[in-house]
């Protein structure tokens, strides 16, 4: 009889500690997921976030941007769009900073990429979807980059005209128009 009580007690806390950790597992995920947005930033004054967390996607045509998500489609004219930027989502707590962690604002808009907040002559690449390196450049003695974005055809690329950005610890991957 002791030895039947003995495996329920463990079969009790194999169970609770097996569900914590599930539950700890989900709220991880559920945070890291929910502590970054896209935000459009309209010209005429404003933003508009949305949660990465629910998947945005950009696509450009000819005069109109469309975001598109899990639950909605939005389009934009991009005569409006100032800039399109990604950022933490404000939790009213204050954050621990650390210099030297390399990570940079990336900002896109039609004319381009502007890279911000790296350190001073730090080297951005740029590469095809495949990992091919098509261009190194530096960022400015302020840790600063602008980079205007040609077609698809000034990077020699074929099929889908995706590149991807690295600077310092921020990758970004964008499609070309």
């Amino acid at each position: 009889m002791n030895m039947n009580k003995c495996h329920i007690r463990m079969f009790s806390l194999i169970k609770y500690i097996g569900v914590t950790l599930l539950l700890w597992a989900g709220i991880s995920a559920t945070a890291v997921a929910a502590d970054m947005q896209i935000t459009i930033w309209k010209k005429q004054g404003g933003s508009i976030s949305y949660a990465l967390s629910a998947k945005p996607r950009i696509t450009y045509h000819e005069t109109e941007l469309l975001l598109s998500t899990n639950d909605a489609a939005v389009t934009y004219p991009l005569a409006d769009v100032d800039r399109i930027t990604f950022e933490a989502v404000p939790d009213n707590i204050g954050s621990v900073t650390q210099q030297g962690q390399g990570h940079s604002l990336i900002t896109v808009t039609p004319e381009g990429i502007k890279i911000e907040g790296t350190t001073p002559q730090e080297p951005v690449k740029l590469y095809t979807i495949d990992g091919r390196l098509l261009h190194t450049l530096c960022t400015d003695s302020r840790g600063t980059l602008c980079i205007r974005l040609g077609s698809a055809a000034e990077y020699q690329l074929s099929g889908k005209p995706i590149i991807v950005i690295k600077a310092a610890q921020s990758t970004l991957k964008i499609t070309l128009p």
